[in-house]
C-alpha cells in the first residue's frame, strides 16, 4: 500500500481519487457522470480504497449514492479494507479501525444536505510572455533575513499551461509563469527605464546531462503571502533572455529563498545597488 497514515486520504491513490473527483465536482460535471469516470479510472477489482475513498467524499458533500454506500459498508463489515493492514501492527491497526467505524456511523446517519464543492486554488492566466515584474519578498518566516520586505524583478520567460483534471482535459486549465531573475535586489520598485540595461542573474544548477550555468527559470507563484507581484512593463521592447540561456532542472524551477539566503552574489548586488554603485 501507498499508505503514510491511517485516516480515509492517507494513501496515495485515495488521494488521486479525492483530488480527481473534487476537481469533477467543483467545476460543474454531473454527479452521475463525475462518478463513472473515476469509477471507470481507480476501480480495479474489489477495491476497498476506491469504495471508502468515494464514500467519504459523497458523504461529506451530501451526495451519497446508494451502490457507494453498499459497497463501502461491505468493505468495512467484511473485514475487506483491515485485512490489508495484517503485519501492521496491533496499535495501526486500531487506529485504522476507528477511523472504519466512524465512516460507518457517518454512512448509516441521516443524509447530509448537499454542498458545493469548492474549487481548488489553480493559477489563472496573468502575465504575458515577456512582462517585467516587481515582486515583494513578504513570508513572515524571513523577517530575520536581509532580504526580507525587498524587491526582486522577473521577466516572464516560459509560460505552462496544464488542464487541471486528467480525465477531462478541456475542464479547465492552470497556467504556471517562470521568470528570468534579474540581477538586481532592492528596498523600492524602480523605475522601468533602469531594467533596459540590467542584466540576468545567471546562477550554477544541476540540469539534465549534469551541471548548467545560466538563467534558470523561477516559478511565480501568486501566493500573497509569500511574494506580491506588480506588473511593471507590458509589450516592452527590452531584451529577453534567449532560449538557450534559460533553463529549468529535472526537479523543478529556481527557489528564490535559497538563492537569496545561500547565494552572496544578490546581497552583495543589493548593498552595491543601495550605496549608489551601478
Amino acid at each position: 500500500m501507498g499508505a503514510w497514515g491511517t485516516g480515509i486520504f492517507d494513501d496515495d491513490m485515495a488521494l488521486d481519487i479525492k483530488q480527481e473527483y473534487q476537481v469533477l465536482l467543483a467545476y460543474g460535471v454531473p454527479e452521475e457522470e463525475a462518478f463513472k469516470l473515476v469509477k471507470d479510472e481507480y476501480l480495479l477489482g474489489d477495491d476497498s480504497i476506491f469504495w471508502l475513498t468515494v464514500a467519504a467524499i459523497q458523504q461529506k458533500y451530501g451526495i451519497l449514492m446508494e451502490e457507494v454506500k453498499d459497497n463501502a459498508l461491505r468493505c468495512i463489515d467484511d473485514g475487506i479494507d483491515i485485512a490489508l493492514w495484517e503485519g501492521s501492527g496491533e496499535k495501526t491497526i486500531k487506529k485504522r479501525e476507528k477511523v472504519l467505524n466512524d465512516l460507518r456511523d457517518k454512512l448509516l446517519a441521516s443524509p447530509l444536505p448537499k454542498r458545493k464543492v469548492a474549487k481548488p486554488f489553480y493559477q489563472k492566466p496573468r502575465w504575458k510572455l515577456g512582462d517585467v515584474v516587481a515582486s515583494q519578498i513578504v513570508l513572515s518566516g524571513y523577517k530575520d533575513e536581509w532580504y526580507y520586505n525587498k524587491y526582486v524583478l522577473y521577466r516572464v520567460a516560459y509560460l505552462e499551461t496544464s488542464s487541471v483534471s486528467t480525465l477531462k482535459p478541456d475542464l479547465a486549465y492552470s497556467e504556471s509563469a517562470f521568470g528570468a531573475l534579474y540581477d538586481w535586489v532592492g528596498d523600492e520598485i524602480p523605475d522601468p527605464a533602469i531594467i533596459k540595461n540590467l542584466d540576468y542573474y545567471k546562477c550554477q544548477a544541476l540540469a539534465k546531462g549534469g551541471v548548467k550555468f545560466g538563467i534558470h527559470l523561477a516559478l511565480m507563484s501568486w501566493i500573497p503571502r509569500i511574494e506580491r507581484y506588480t506588473l511593471l512593463l507590458r509589450d516592452s521592447d527590452y531584451p529577453m533572455p534567449s532560449e538557450e540561456e534559460t533553463f529549468r532542472t529535472d526537479t523543478g524551477s529556481l527557489h528564490i529563498f535559497a538563492q537569496l539566503h545561500r547565494n552572496p552574489h544578490l546581497k552583495e548586488t543589493y548593498e552595491r545597488l543601495k550605496t549608489g554603485g551601478v
